[in-house]
C-alpha cells in the first residue's frame, strides 16, 4: 500500500517540484534551516493589491502548504532505527525459515510491511 501510494504521488509530481525538492533537502543537510525559513526561502512574499487599501501575499498559502507537507512528510516516515529494526526482524525471518527466499520471491512485501505502517 505505501508502495502504491508513493509511486502515484511520484507520478503526478512534477520533474522541477522532485528538483526542488532535492536541492532543499540537500540545503538543509549542509545548513540548518526552519521549515518556516525554507518555504519563505522558496516562496518569498508576492503581495498583490487589491484595490486601494487591501493587499494579499499570493504565496503565503504555499509557504503553509509546504510547511504541513514536510511535517505531514516527517510524521509518516520512518527514522533510521525504525528502519533498522524493520530489516532485522525481516532478516530474522528470512534466517529462521518462517519466510523463504525464492528466486521469483512471491513473498508480498507491501503486506508484510503494513504491519510497521504507521498509523
Amino acid at each position: 500500500m505505501r508502495t502504491k501510494t508513493t509511486s502515484k504521488i511520484l507520478s503526478e509530481t512534477s520533474e522541477e517540484t522532485k528538483q526542488q525538492v532535492r536541492d532543499t533537502a540537500n540545503k538543509l543537510v549542509m545548513k540548518k534551516e526552519t521549515l518556516e525559513e525554507v518555504a519563505e526561502r522558496l516562496y518569498p512574499e508576492n503581495i498583490i493589491k487589491l484595490g486601494n487599501t487591501t493587499s494579499y501575499d499570493a504565496s503565503s498559502i504555499k509557504r503553509k502548504d509546504f510547511i504541513a507537507g514536510a511535517k505531514w512528510q516527517q510524521k509518516n516516515s520512518y527514522g533510521e532505527e525504525e528502519v533498522l529494526d524493520i530489516t532485522q526482524q525481516l532478516r530474522l525471518k528470512l534466517k529462521l525459515g518462517v519466510l523463504k527466499w525464492q528466486d521469483d520471491f512471491e513473498f508480498d512485501l507491501d503486506e508484510w510491511f503494513e504491519q510497521f505502517k504507521k498509523k
